[in-house]
């Protein structure tokens, strides 16, 4: 390999490229270590999600938790084994139509993200009777406790 590089630079131009190439990986290794490359990472976007999935595993057990927003991430931080049942609706009605439908008197929770377009969401809920109260908020995470309606009969 290295005689490749004395055929084409002769004599100290073979130090000089040495330097340049080390200059040029610290450097980029220095933006590196000091969290300047976005590269793979996730921008802070899940910064706090730690803390809202001990708020919720820390609720009572069989709580159901309706989550849009943030999926294997939220799950990863419930842990693999907790007693807490995680539901993902693609769309408000279909949750507040399944969720109407849900027997179980277990607590309820809604959880997104001040910079997600979660309004609609819980206009939807609201409109079908349910009565969302805003119980935790940290960093811009949001948790919502559902109270169903009062079912007749």
């Amino acid at each position: 390999f290295w005689d490749w590089w004395r055929v084409r630079l002769p004599g100290n131009e073979i130090s000089l490229a040495g330097l340049i190439c080390l200059a040029v990986i610290a450097s980029g290794a220095r933006d590196a270590a000091e969290g300047r490359l976005n590269v793979g990472a996730d921008r802070g976007e899940h910064q706090g999600i730690d803390s809202v999935a001990s708020y919720l595993d820390a609720r009572p057990v069989g709580a159901i938790i309706y989550d849009h927003w943030f999926g294997w991430e939220l799950d990863y931080y419930l842990g693999e084994w907790t007693n807490k049942r995680r539901v993902y609706y693609p769309t408000a009605d279909a949750l507040t139509r399944d969720a109407l439908l849900q027997p179980d008197p277990a607590p309820r929770y809604f959880v997104t993200a001040s910079d997600k377009p979660h309004a609609s969401w819980l206009e939807a809920l609201e409109n079908t009777g349910f009565e969302p109260e805003n119980v935790y908020q940290e960093g811009r995470f949001l948790v919502y406790e559902l109270t169903p309606p009062v079912q007749d009969g």
